[in-house]
């Protein structure tokens, strides 16, 4: 069963080799603001299509990460390690796939603010 997770406009179209079990929501500076829910997946295992245009990247603080967005439509779609922090895993919004798929998958909550833990353990 593959799922596909889609910013708003279309542009940007993700394929998930199975709907994840959980996702984390954390509460660092900019997820918080992005409201975002993180599921990794390899990055073998993912397909991740511009149908218009590329995705923009965004790097800050210790530059590890590098978020992804749509340029149409600004939906932050996933992140990757930057060459400071190689991966072999790409984090996906899973806030992209549809509704009644979001339903199914428990959220973890992450203390990325402070302590860098899990909140509900």
């Amino acid at each position: 069963m593959t799922l596909t997770c889609t910013c708003h406009c279309g542009n940007v179209e993700i394929t998930l080799p199975q709907l994840p079990e959980t996702a984390v929501s954390c509460n660092c500076s900019i997820c918080r603001r992005l409201g975002t829910w993180w599921t990794k997946y390899e990055k073998a295992d993912v397909s991740i299509v511009f149908n218009q245009q590329p995705s923009v990247g965004y790097i800050w603080g210790d530059r590890c990460i590098e978020f992804q967005h749509c340029p149409i439509c600004a939906c932050v779609t996933h992140y990757t390690g930057t060459s400071n922090y190689p991966s072999t895993q790409v984090a996906i919004n899973v806030r992209l796939l549809s509704l009644s798929e979001q339903q199914n998958i428990h959220i973890r909550h992450f203390d990325g603010a402070d302590s860098w833990t899990f909140l509900d353990e």
